[in-house]
């Protein structure tokens, strides 16, 4: 995320609201995301803060979330900023 994505100018927010941007970690806009003309995402958007992980039934889309906000997959629309001094890791579903 570079940097704190500022609010348009006519919006003015609170310190609480202000604070808990500031401890965005990963924010995603809409990916969506098509593979055949079978929909993977569509009007998903969330932010991630410190200490999220994911977990999920096997075939709920979160390697595809993963391999967009890595940027393994760059085949999408839609937006994926992370914070500048952020680092990840990530194990997958199966050691090969």
């Amino acid at each position: 995320m570079g940097s704190v994505i500022p609010p348009p100018h006519s919006t003015i927010l609170d310190i609480k609201t202000y604070i808990a941007l500031l401890n965005i970690l990963i924010n995603v806009e809409n990916p969506d995301k098509e593979i055949r003309d079978r929909k993977l995402l569509k009007d998903v958007s969330f932010n991630i803060k410190e200490g999220v992980g994911f977990i999920d039934a096997n075939g709920e889309r979160r390697s595809t979330i993963l391999n967009i906000i890595t940027g393994k997959d760059r085949f999408y629309t839609g937006s994926v900023k992370l914070k500048t001094s952020l680092s990840y890791s990530f194990m997958l579903e199966k050691v090969r």
